[in-house]
């Protein structure tokens, strides 16, 4: 099929995976600046068990290009049927091929801007939430929901020249019980949990944000008053903080020592809800709807904190002629889905 397997009498075999972009090559192809391979057929497995299954097809969408020179810069695109963007990917000629870019980026391999043929690995993944320095998760992390079975295309720009190829995920084919209808309510529901993972991380950033701005005043003025204001404020901020993230954390065993909070019980939760190819089951439903209410309730209260609170400590810094506090908006989201 598309792969070329090699034996020798040495005891020994090589393997040459996915082999369809020589199925294409032409001479007219190797004159071009730049040539966007048709992507082959993506079986979406959670296992590399060969049981029963041979090794006809990829396990992660894998996207072939051609440079016939070196260029400045080149950009691949995931969309969805629908013509939407999923997932964007640069390379650059000052990056692209480094040792640190060779390891890819978040979400797949390296995208190279030299000449010859280059093959980009797409590990299937939306967006994921935004993530914040020093974040620590147990058994979680901040990958985006698992793309289901379904059409998709690979954009790919070089210069001004676009091209455009579209490529099929299909289901494990030993999956025979599972329907379409299961893997998209299984998309849904990540993709509710990567949400609300990534509300949690846009409320300890406005926190972190917001304390770094009333410290930054404090160090500006010797006013007792203000001072008392500010602690007592930078404290409840604090509680709310540490109910959404485990704050004591500073190392990765640290989770053994301190329980996990509502954003890595979320995160993990994406965890089991992917952990099979099969429709979220009802206590997987359940356990969202509880952690999401409870996420709701400490972003409310923290609304409220930087509502009437921080309202009354803009007027004292006013009335001490000092510059007040502003919530960063923090409106974007690595989110899509």
């Amino acid at each position: 099929n598309d792969d070329v397997v090699i034996a020798t009498h040495g005891r020994s075999y090589y393997v040459l995976d996915n082999i369809t972009p020589l199925r294409e090559a032409a001479a007219d192809v190797a004159q071009r600046d730049a040539h966007l391979f048709k992507p082959a057929t993506t079986v979406r497995t959670l296992s590399r068990s060969t049981e029963s299954y041979d090794r006809r097809k990829q396990f992660t969408p894998e996207i072939d290009y051609y440079l016939r020179e070196n260029v400045d810069s080149v950009k691949l695109e995931i969309l969805d049927a629908q013509g939407r963007v999923i997932r964007t990917y640069n390379g650059t000629a000052s990056t692209g091929d480094s040792a640190a870019a060779g390891r890819g980026a978040r979400g797949g391999s390296a995208l190279r801007t030299t000449a010859g043929h280059h093959r980009f690995s797409w590990d299937m993944r939306y967006p994921g939430p935004r993530d914040f320095p020093g974040l620590i998760m147990w058994s979680a992390n901040t990958q985006g929901p698992l793309a289901p079975p379904g059409t998709y295309q690979a954009r790919f720009s070089s210069g001004a020249q676009t091209s455009t190829q579209s490529f099929d995920i299909v289901a494990d084919p030993r999956l025979t019980d599972i329907t379409q209808a299961d893997f998209d309510a299984q998309f849904k529901l990540s993709s509710e949990v990567a949400q609300r993972v990534d509300d949690a991380h846009r409320g300890v950033l406005q926190v972190r944000d917001v304390r770094g701005q009333v410290d930054d005043r404090l160090t500006k003025s010797n006013d007792a008053a203000l001072r008392t204001q500010a602690t007592q404020f930078k404290q409840n901020m604090a509680a709310v903080e540490g109910e959404i993230y485990q704050v004591r954390m500073q190392a990765r065993q640290d989770p053994l020592n301190y329980p996990i909070k509502l954003n890595n019980q979320l995160a993990a939760l994406r965890g089991v809800i992917e952990s099979s190819d099969n429709r979220p089951t009802a206590q997987a439903q359940e356990a969202f709807t509880v952690l999401s209410g409870q996420l709701e309730s400490q972003l409310t209260r923290l609304q409220e904190l930087f509502n009437a609170d921080l309202g009354r400590l803009n007027d004292k810094l006013r009335s001490l002629g000092l510059q007040p506090i502003t919530v960063p908006a923090l409106t974007g989201t690595a989110v899509m889905f």
